[in-house]
């Protein structure tokens, strides 16, 4: 990503200035990686030139005029892989510097995230086979049971249970489901766009809904005006919990985690069957129940996102800069599991992981 200042001259040969976000596919081993995913750019320019023109075009019918994202205003392919944005900071858009959980933010991102949904849902419902091309994820491919952080991160947790007796009680519990390899159902979860794991809410997600993927508008109060979403290149069809989950993790502090989970939920869904309503989608509305199993049957998934990636988080809001091969070596990543802080947030969430039936 590079910010760039474009000069140029216009038809009535006033000078003018004026700065722009550019993308391109990057070289090397990143760039070895990312092709192994397939795809990504190619989401990308599908997301901002169809799909999400489309999406806020049925809210605007309804009276909402959500925007979702910054414009693109350009986008190629050929020669090279490459998207051109405006500069949402010239807006007075701000990126979050870190990786703290921020509870206003959250819930702007949680409002325009189940608008997000609702119209994909009901597009889904409809019948509409335009989203079913967002398939591909990090997630639902190979090549991520093979990423040492989540490839040996349950197991990794495992070990330090059972050398903190804080834990103890909970180690028969995570020894059966480490044996049942739940990479394999977390896998299936992003693959059950093709129904192999039917799940109750299906919606096109954006599948990397983290705190450094928005920006926001403040205004003269200090309030949250608006809130843009950003990065669209892992868009994939499957539950809802997939971005509901991640957002819970990604968007929320430790204590907001602990004791305002069911809120930040319950909000969530309310604004979806809200959105929803208003769009006049005529087919059965979903109900919590259906969130809530959906929760449950992709439990596997919330256990590697709060034992495998959230170490990592953690360490970040230290503002703690990790190098990625870091992330590749066995002594880094238990070092992880001894911070203090995650220490103590897990040893109030797993029992209510066990009441939630997460441990089971």
């Amino acid at each position: 990503m590079y910010r760039v200042s474009v000069n140029f001259t216009r038809l009535d040969f006033l000078a003018e200035e004026q700065t722009l976000i550019v993308k391109i596919f990057p070289g090397g081993l990143q760039k070895d990686m990312l092709e192994s995913i397939g795809g990504l750019f190619e989401t990308e320019i599908q997301m901002y030139n169809n799909v999400i023109p489309a999406f806020e075009k049925l809210l605007k019918i309804t009276g909402d005029n959500t925007v979702i994202g910054g414009k693109c205003i350009y986008s190629s392919l050929t020669p090279e892989k490459v998207l051109v944005f405006e500069d949402l900071t010239k807006l007075n858009y701000k990126p979050i510097t870190n990786w703290g959980g921020n509870w206003m933010i959250a819930e702007k991102a949680a409002e325009k995230l189940a608008k997000w949904h609702a119209v994909s849902f009901k597009m889904l419902s409809e019948g509409h086979s335009g989203l079913h091309k967002f398939s591909e994820h990090l997630y639902s491919g190979e090549v991520f049971k093979m990423i040492p952080l989540y490839k040996d991160g349950f197991q990794d947790f495992l070990e330090m249970m059972k050398s903190h007796s804080e834990f103890a009680e909970y180690v028969q519990n995570f020894t059966r489901i480490v044996a049942r390899q739940p990479l394999l159902k977390t896998q299936k979860l992003f693959k059950s766009g093709f129904n192999e794991l039917p799940a109750n809410i299906y919606v096109l997600n954006h599948g990397d809904f983290h705190i450094k993927n928005v920006m926001f508008l403040e205004n003269d109060m200090g309030e949250i005006e608006d809130l843009k979403l950003v990065d669209f290149q892992l868009c994939v069809i499957g539950p809802a919990v997939i971005d509901l989950i991640y957002m819970l993790y990604m968007f929320l502090d430790d204590k907001d985690r602990l004791e305002r989970r069911e809120n930040m939920i319950k909000f969530y869904f309310n604004t979806f069957l809200k959105t929803l309503k208003s769009l006049n989608f005529t087919g059965k509305l979903p109900k919590m129940v259906d969130l809530k199993k959906d929760f449950l049957l992709f439990k596997e998934y919330e256990l590697m996102i709060a034992v495998t990636m959230l170490p990592l988080i953690t360490k970040l809001q230290g503002s703690t800069f990790v190098e990625p091969s870091q992330l590749g070596t066995n002594e880094f990543r238990k070092y992880l599991y001894k911070n203090p802080q995650y220490l103590e947030y897990m040893k109030k969430a797993m029992p209510q992981f066990l009441k939630m039936g997460l441990l089971d």
